[in-house]
């Protein structure tokens, strides 16, 4: 049995002469090398839009929110607990102050098929659905109720969303508690500050 890649054993998962199956894992280690990789947990309404070799942007806030690039090489095809599933990204380079283990924030880029305008909406106005999509609520001012639009993802990073279809620029959205409203439901806007996102 060989590994992969020098490095020292950090966990050890079997007994001496224990008796295991294929695919068990028996051994944890941990790269001496370069070459470094992050893993995320990515919740089952967004795992069908990962694919091998999609680009991502990843800064580790220990380092002054140092970012590096890197491509997803592995999506797990089991959920790991909660609904999520491991995506693992190799880092196309490695800061020289990195340690294994530092927390690590991942944008990704998700892949498109048309060249449709591409708006930037906070990630808290999207609502999943049951069928692994996500929609918006859009504010209908002349009605004081909203509608719910489909969007299409192009990218999703912690505080924001790229979308290509669904919405228009100008549109108003709702930005928070979105999942607790319904088609038609009326609304009254009571404020006026109104946030802008660029295109």
């Amino acid at each position: 049995m060989f590994a992969p890649y020098n490095g020292q054993v950090i966990n050890k998962t079997a007994n001496l002469a224990q008796t295991v199956n294929a695919n068990q894992e028996i051994l944890e280690i941990q790269t001496d090398s370069e070459l470094r990789e992050v893993t995320i947990s990515v919740p089952e309404s967004l795992i069908n839009l990962f694919s091998q070799g999609m680009s991502a942007q990843i800064e580790f806030s220990a380092l002054s929110s140092t970012a590096v690039s890197g491509k997803v090489v592995r999506i797990g095809k089991q959920a790991l607990g909660m609904a999520a599933f491991p995506v693992t990204i190799l880092l196309s380079d490695v800061p020289e102050a990195l340690v294994n283990g530092m927390t690590a924030s991942v944008s990704i880029d998700f892949r498109i098929t048309n060249n449709a305008l591409t708006l930037t909406i906070p990630r808290s106005s999207l609502v999943p659905d049951n069928n692994n999509e996500y929609y918006v609520f859009v504010v209908d001012e002349e009605a004081n109720h909203v509608r719910k639009r489909s969007v299409n993802l192009e990218k999703l990073s912690n505080e924001f969303a790229l979308v290509n279809s669904g919405v228009s620029a100008g549109e108003i959205i709702i930005a928070k508690g979105a999942i607790f409203l319904s088609e038609g439901q009326s609304i009254s806007l009571l404020s006026q500050d109104i946030r802008n996102f660029p295109e």
